[in-house]
């Protein structure tokens, strides 16, 4: 990440220079325009150098991008990065579109456009990324035919929910020996010290009981809210398209693809690296959100097992926070999506217009928008790693 925030700030600097030069000779040319028209040149003509076809002064000047090695080079390796960035994104929107939408009702929703964007990621509309292991795809959307991913991960969760059940079940029977156990235990007990010890054994085993019973409802609960702050945020986000908000990633890539085309040497090869960087953040977001997809149905199949483990280490008499540190990771990730969905409206709502025309200002709030889940763990004091590790020495 170190690596990235440096290549993000010297983009910073090269896309103000660039701009703020270039916005300079622009605003010089209209200012001067009404007593010499031709005596400075426009900011066409000056992307127009890299094609060979600039006029100055009213003469026509030719220069050949391929008579110069420069241009030539950059021209080809920015062809190369574009290419390259193209392809990838172009996959991965085939196979996102191509298991079915969710939210349609967008003015830039992904099945109206058919690229795959963040905006579209975070605010839910690809039924692939439903994490909800109890929710299959025609459930989402009833009309839908699944193709084989979604075939696939409805198949998963549909074992899945089998594996939980027989780990209930499995739960429940170690668990209600143990409580008829702890129930002859407090009756024979004949110390106060005996009494309260085994009565606190059998609330836990009891407590066990009920998690496993009622576990789901739980976790079906956290869902419900995570899903009722991104349908407001959806409508938000439509209310403001109504306002005359624009997408960043579709209008950016649209414009940048756009003049990839138009211009060449130096200039393309700026635009084609800036292309490549916004691939990049796309890539970035679609592997969090596979993990994110995968993790939540793990833990949801997993979570008998946590229950009973967490029990059995308490009888025992050892500190464990193993449900706690659960739970917490659950609700980090399932909230991920509407806390993300939340700073995407701060950061490109409210600053649209300059990101689009600034697009290097763009990446850098898309990066943010990366590095915000730290702010989430933060708010929560819990780090998922670290975690992790507690879980497993528990």
């Amino acid at each position: 990440m170190k690596k990235i925030t440096i290549v993000v700030t010297i983009l910073i600097i090269v896309n103000f220079i660039y701009s703020s030069f270039f916005s300079t000779i622009y605003a010089t040319n209209e200012t001067s325009n009404t007593t010499s028209e031709n005596q400075h040149m426009t900011m066409d003509q000056y992307k127009s150098l890299d094609e060979g076809k600039a006029e100055i002064n009213g003469s026509e000047v030719k220069i050949s991008v391929g008579d110069s090695d420069t241009g030539s080079a950059t021209s080809i390796f920015g062809t190369i990065l574009a290419s390259f960035a193209g392809i990838f994104a172009k996959t991965i929107s085939n196979v996102t579109n191509s298991s079915g939408y969710y939210r349609t009702d967008s003015n830039f929703s992904a099945s109206k456009t058919g690229l795959f964007t963040i905006n579209s990621l975070i605010f839910g509309e690809y039924m692939i990324f439903n994490s909800k292991a109890y929710q299959r795809s025609t459930d989402l959307n009833p009309s839908a035919t699944p193709n084989d991913v979604l075939s696939t991960i409805d198949s998963l969760k549909e074992m899945g929910a089998g594996v939980a059940q027989f780990v209930i079940k499995f739960g429940i029977g170690i668990s209600l020996p143990l409580i008829l156990f702890s129930i002859i235990r407090v009756f024979m007990a004949k110390k106060a010290a005996d009494l309260a010890a085994w009565k606190k054994v059998l609330t836990r085993w009891v407590l066990c009981i009920v998690l496993l019973l009622f576990f789901q409802y739980i976790f079906i609960t956290i869902d419900l809210t995570s899903e009722t702050c991104v349908n407001t945020l959806w409508k938000f986000r439509k209310d403001m398209e109504t306002g005359g908000y624009q997408s960043f990633e579709y209008t950016v890539e649209s414009d940048i693809l756009d003049s990839i085309e138009k211009t060449g040497g130096v200039t393309s090869l700026a635009y084609s690296f800036e292309f490549l960087v916004i691939v990049i953040m796309q890539a970035l977001f679609l592997i969090k959100y596979v993990i994110r997809s995968f993790a939540i149905l793990v833990m949801f199949i997993i979570a008998p097992i946590v229950i009973v483990i967490h029990s059995v280490n308490l009888m025992l008499g050892k500190e464990s926070n193993l449900l706690g540190e659960f739970l917490k990771m659950y609700i980090i990730l399932d909230f991920m999506q509407p806390f993300h969905a939340l700073m995407y409206i701060i950061f490109f709502f409210a600053l649209s217009e300059i990101a689009i025309n600034i697009p290097i200002l763009g990446i850098l709030l898309i990066y943010a928008l990366y590095r915000a889940g730290s702010i989430a763990k933060a708010m929560f004091g819990f780090e998922i790693g670290s975690s992790i590790t507690q879980m497993v020495k528990s």
